[in-house]
């Protein structure tokens, strides 16, 4: 193909040869190999950035998996990423130097553009981007809660704070899922507020509502959340060329739905009553209205 990518060989400075090709990056971070089948695939180590975020959050920066049992090809899952960007970029107005030199632009030439800082932005790296933010405020929801808890210890039950840590180190698994796939050059540069907004949310939902505020929030999140996820699966399982990344996303998504579930259902009185305060509906309103917003922003910043 002409963009280093063909179901038969490889072309240009990478020669004929599918089966062992590898050339180091200027990064020294990486290898590009040609698979069995002759496609290239990229395996390497998160960047630097990365690992500071993982570190930070206390995870591990080399995973497959969420932690809980479920595992994904991450290097295809980058790889799908990266293709469905070569072809986002080589369509777009700034495509025409992809378009001119495509006789000579090597997997490692398309591989570097993608990871400049500098790049485009397309559909699906806003959307990544808008999940990156999304799973760090979710991780701050929880710990927020945490801390609202260890304020007013006699007026939480084991129940709600083993509620609050399971679902935080489920979130803490989606994290490291896209910190491992998003390139931190297509990170929001307003993961700091983020960050704060989510804890603030958290603790203060928790701290005046009480468990109750707790799981209010948490099901007018997720409920958010768990349409955001769909709007992202529906164009990419009818595009046909990201298994692997949908397959990820509707883990994530099924996992966001049952926290969703299990706030709801906490939320039942004896009778299996829906709890109905008059401030649900308003709070309800407030949190949605602000993921969604807070979503947009991180698509376009």
């Amino acid at each position: 193909g002409k963009f280093g990518r063909s179901s038969d060989q490889p072309s240009g400075k990478f020669g004929n040869n599918p089966q062992k090709i590898a050339k180091k990056t200027r990064e020294g971070e990486a290898m590009v190999s040609v698979a069995s089948s002759g496609r290239l695939v990229r395996r390497s180590s998160p960047r630097a950035g990365v690992e500071t975020l993982l570190r930070k959050l206390g995870t591990g920066a080399g995973v497959d998996g969420d932690g809980y049992g479920a595992s994904f090809d991450l290097p295809r899952v980058r790889d799908e990423v990266f293709q469905n960007w070569l072809i986002a970029e080589a369509k777009s107005d700034g495509g025409s130097k992809i378009r001119a030199q495509y006789c000579c632009f090597t997997h490692h030439d398309a591989v570097k553009a993608y990871r400049d800082d500098r790049a485009s932005w397309h559909w699906l790296d806003k959307e990544l981007s808008s999940n990156m933010a999304g799973e760090t405020g979710a991780v701050q929801i929880y710990r927020g809660a945490l801390a609202a808890m260890s304020l007013r210890p006699g007026s939480f039950t084991e129940d709600a704070r083993e509620f609050v840590r399971t679902h935080m180190q489920n979130e803490l698994g989606h994290l490291r899922l896209f910190g491992s796939i998003v390139p931190t050059g297509k990170y929001t540069t307003l993961l700091p507020i983020w960050r704060v907004a989510g804890w603030t949310l958290g603790f203060g939902a928790t701290f005046v509502g009480g468990t109750r505020g707790l799981y209010v929030t948490v099901e007018a999140v997720e409920t958010f959340v768990e349409d955001h996820y769909q709007q992202q699966i529906g164009p990419l399982k009818e595009a046909g060329s990201s298994p692997e990344l949908v397959r990820l996303l509707e883990h994530c998504c099924e996992d966001e739905v049952h926290h969703k579930e299990d706030a709801a259902k906490r939320l039942l009185g004896p009778d299996d009553q829906q709890f109905s305060a008059w401030w649900v509906s308003p709070w309800t309103i407030v949190v949605q209205r602000g993921s969604s917003i807070a979503a947009e922003i991180a698509r376009r910043v």
